[in-house]
């Protein structure tokens, strides 16, 4: 409300004398800072997106406010497609460097007009996004064979060099070309097999088409795993390559691997497994299970790592169970740890689970102090627990933390303090942003990307990782 106020008192200055916005600046401007807190405090609904909407109608493309403006009148694409229609002072800013910024949401509704029509003034990007419902996939269809086909115009030089492509470039909501990929399955095989052997020929495109090759490539993994997992490999083995990732800091393509109920074709379930026991380090291994955990395979590498890995003769096998299980945080992962660490035949995986037991541990301590503040919905309460987690957390609070205020209706809640959702998510932002939960994880004396199954990487003793070890002791 406040924003709103000082926003209409610079509405009844004068906006003649509009200034570009400047995003390499660290300062913003007054009428800046309060366009940015309105649009992203906001509520998405009908009266918030029509002020924005009547906001731009007076601003320049490209000045002062605009992006974040955007930002939310895009957040409900039937309301700015009809202000669009009527009013070219809209159109003016789909066409802006601001307005390539942001994606275009999915609207799967009625009252849409014709394809030919939608292109004949709106990025052809943003058009798919208006075409979701299930009578319009035939144009659909049209719609992705014309995003590839502008593809293909780049990659043929038709676009002018990478600087131009990357300044005239859309961002590509990945919903709706799934969606469009699931329904015309031959022709994006056929489209994506010609787009990644041109782009291979084109290497000055790469980086900046990497969103569009992520997209193509994660799907590509649903209908043709095998093929998806050897350009992975080769990409993986290039010096320069752009690796995108998702809310979890999980590779986009891991992550897309671990949705199981999309990925649930026997191929990706070995592929899974070969990618497990391929693994270089604890830190990827960790990672790789947050993808497990978040993306709906929980139950499988659970079965996996307790009735196989466990089970197995090899220590270095039981400690590939050992590496996945303390990041489940949960009592039965504690009491199976437990028992390892004393009894396990092998000195080497009675080692790693009892440093296992201590992260285990940590992680169900985490949730149960994060659950019991959020129960209480009391400020002062919550604010201490963060700073009691703080020091202990772990980047599996990335997803586990999401999971407990879903769990306990914060998510879906329309009655909360303002104030107690501002304090949990400027906590998670900033702690989320932080190098120290990015990469390079220690963990109770062990800086993760050091160690593989518990063992000290270059330690100069005998690898017991080696293909040839393989006693139990």
């Amino acid at each position: 409300e406040l924003a709103q106020k000082k926003l209409e008192e610079h509405r009844d200055s004068s906006h003649e004398d509009q200034n570009p916005s400047d995003h390499t600046s660290k300062e913003f401007s007054e009428e800046e800072y309060w366009c940015t807190l309105f649009a992203y405090a906001s509520k998405v609904e009908e009266r918030t997106v029509k002020y924005a909407l009547e906001d731009l109608k007076m601003r320049k493309p490209d000045t002062t406010g605009t992006f974040p403006m955007l930002r939310l009148a895009y957040s409900d694409p039937k309301l700015f497609l009809d202000e669009t229609l009527i009013d070219e002072n809209i159109q003016k800013h789909l066409f802006s460097q601001n307005g390539r910024k942001w994606i275009f949401r999915t609207f799967d509704g009625n009252d849409v007009p014709s394809y030919e029509f939608l292109r004949s003034f709106m990025p052809t990007e943003f058009v798919g996004s208006l075409l979701c419902a299930s009578e319009r996939s035939g144009d659909l269809s049209r719609w992705g064979k014309d995003i590839m086909q502008r593809l293909f115009s780049i990659l043929d030089g038709n676009e002018g060099d990478s600087n131009s492509v990357e300044k005239n470039q859309y961002g590509i909501n990945r919903e709706v070309f799934q969606t469009w990929a699931e329904q015309n399955q031959i022709d994006f095989l056929q489209l994506s097999d010609k787009y990644l052997t041109e782009l291979s020929k084109s290497p000055w495109y790469q980086q900046v088409l990497s969103t569009y090759t992520d997209v193509i490539h994660c799907l590509l993994l649903r209908f043709q795993p095998e093929k998806a997992i050897e350009i992975y490999q080769q990409w993986s083995t290039e010096n320069v390559r752009t690796i995108h990732y998702d809310q979890h800091r999980i590779e986009t393509f891991l992550a897309q691997l671990w949705k199981v109920d999309q990925c649930n074709t026997s191929e990706h379930v070995q592929l899974r497994r070969n990618l497990l026991e391929e693994y270089k380090n604890d830190e990827e291994m960790m990672f790789m299970t947050i993808a497990a955990l978040a993306g709906g395979g929980k139950e499988e590498l659970w079965n996996l790592a307790t009735q196989e890995y466990l089970n197995s003769n090899y220590a270095k096998v039981r400690n590939l169970g050992v590496s996945i299980l303390p990041w489940f945080g949960s009592d039965e992962v504690i009491e199976l740890l437990d028992k390892l660490k004393t009894k396990d035949p092998s000195w080497w995986v009675r080692k790693h689970a009892a440093w296992a037991y201590e992260v285990a541990q940590q992680e169900r301590s985490c949730k149960t102090v994060y659950r019991d503040a959020l129960q209480t919905r009391d400020l002062f309460r919550i604010s201490a627990a963060f700073e009691q987690m703080k020091p202990a957390l772990s980047p599996t609070a990335r997803w586990w933390h999401r999971e407990i205020e879903e769990e306990l209706g914060l998510i879906s809640a329309q009655d909360l303090d303002p104030k107690l959702i501002a304090l949990v998510d400027r906590f998670w932002y900033h702690w989320g942003t932080s190098p120290k939960t990015r990469r390079d994880i220690e963990i109770f004396g062990r800086k993760l990307s050091e160690y593989c199954r518990g063992e000290k990487l270059g330690s100069g003793s005998p690898p017991r990782l080696a293909p040839w070890w393989k006693p139990t002791w």
